[in-house]
């Protein structure tokens, strides 16, 4: 079986994508916000000085691999 480069380089790529996201939820604390209760993105946004919508943009990228879950 060989391996696709294209579909490497996109792995590799993702990767970092993720990994940059999980650091900014990180910094932001979101889990700490997060711990016991749900919140929305709207609740979260002055909790950790950000921007509603690019806070919402996040918590999905990180429900889409799993990190977080939408409800």
């Amino acid at each position: 079986m060989t391996s696709n480069p294209w579909l490497t380089l996109l792995g590799l790529i993702n990767g970092f994508q993720v990994t940059q996201a999980i650091h900014v939820a990180s910094t932001l604390r979101i889990a700490d916000h997060l711990k016991g209760d749900s919140r929305s993105a709207e609740e979260l946004a002055p909790l950790t000085q950000s921007h509603p919508g690019a806070l919402y943009r996040l918590l999905r990228a990180l429900a889409a691999v799993g990190v977080f879950e939408e409800r």
